[in-house]
């Protein structure tokens, strides 16, 4: 009886690029790894399950922030920015006592 081969997952998606790469025949690379066409089968499925559940873990590379949290964070900025106003407003009034004006 034949010894049951066990790939790394390195191994793995390196017989996935072989096979999907076409200038060997898949075949032939199943022999050069020493698996069954059942195996390949599920090593491609592996692979794209992996990568559909990364695609779809990365929809934006924006944080998500709630609803809530964005309308504090605009009355924050209204808020700062009535200061500002304010500020430069005294800074205004300050220069012209300092001056004489």
């Amino acid at each position: 009886m034949k010894k049951r081969r066990y790939l790394s997952p390195e191994e793995k998606f390196e017989v996935y690029l072989e096979a999907n790469r076409g200038d060997i025949p898949v075949g032939e690379v199943l022999r050069k790894w020493g698996i069954h066409s059942s195996d390949l089968k599920r090593i491609r499925e592996t692979v794209r399950a992996g990568a559909v559940k990364e695609f779809q873990g990365r929809r934006s590379r924006k944080p998500m922030v709630s609803a809530s949290e964005v309308e504090r964070l605009g009355r924050e900025k209204v808020r700062l920015e009535q200061t500002i106003i304010e500020q430069s407003v005294e800074l205004s009034v300050l220069k012209k006592s300092v001056n004489g004006i």
